[in-house]
């Protein structure tokens, strides 16, 4: 019988270098998905058809990430630096008993903080995927 996989919300920047952003929440997407779970990932999806410049698309698509973090297994959160919109989707997994866990920006498992700074490692390959 197969096991049932976790859904895992990925929480990364998106605003400022978004190419980068991009490209390494498609990279840790990847990451996820080989540690077993099926990775979500709304800022990949949405803003293929709506402005996150635009203040009713910004609202309306965090709507979205509400309605879908909602449904998840978990929260992974990707890097130190810890944006508005991720402290917002943080918040909200803790008020839902979601469990969140920090990963720095070479994927490595922290205690993380929900502040806005750059968060300590806690070492190289210490994750084990359940």
């Amino acid at each position: 019988m197969m096991r049932e996989k976790k859904i895992t919300y990925i929480c990364s920047p998106y605003r400022g270098d978004v190419e980068s952003n991009v490209e390494a929440a498609k990279q840790f997407c990847s990451f996820a998905a080989s540690c077993g779970r099926v990775p979500i990932a709304p800022h990949l999806l949405f803003p293929q058809f709506m402005n996150d410049n635009d203040p009713a698309d910004r609202a309306l698509a965090m709507e979205f990430n509400h309605a879908i973090l909602s449904k998840c297994d978990e929260l992974w959160v990707l890097g130190g630096d810890i944006t508005e919109g991720m402290e917002t989707e943080i918040g909200w997994a803790r008020s839902l008993d979601i469990p969140v866990q920090f990963f720095d920006a070479d994927w490595n498992p922290h205690t993380g903080s929900t502040n806005k700074h750059k968060a300590q490692g806690v070492g190289k390959g210490q994750y084990v995927p359940d």
